[in-house]
């Protein structure tokens, strides 16, 4: 019973060391609430009162969004934002996101 428990510990270790290596690590995470946006890292300072009016001003959300972005070694742009279903509204982020970088 106790090494079955063993067992079962180490495989799930095995599983967490692989997740977390094999996992996206994303630049930068904006948090988006319809009175504020938050930084959580990787948006550099000269460029944060454009997001901020962007968000804030342009969009005028209702919802919190959180953006996830990254950019591969391709120099392409990964996103992932959530909070929203709204294909059109992730564009409209996804577009103003590439202009910016």
């Amino acid at each position: 019973m106790l090494s079955s428990l063993f067992n079962w510990l180490i495989a799930g270790f095995v599983v967490y060391v692989i997740w977390s290596v094999a996992r996206p690590r994303w630049h930068y995470r904006i948090i988006v609430t319809p009175d504020a946006v938050q930084f959580v890292h990787g948006v550099p300072d000269s460029k944060r009162r454009s997001y901020e009016a962007f968000f804030l001003e342009d969009l005028k959300l209702r919802q919190k969004l959180t953006i996830y972005g990254r950019r591969e070694k391709n120099g392409r742009l990964t996103t992932s934002i959530k909070g929203t279903d709204d294909e059109g509204l992730k564009q409209r982020i996804r577009n103003f996101l590439i202009s910016e970088s």
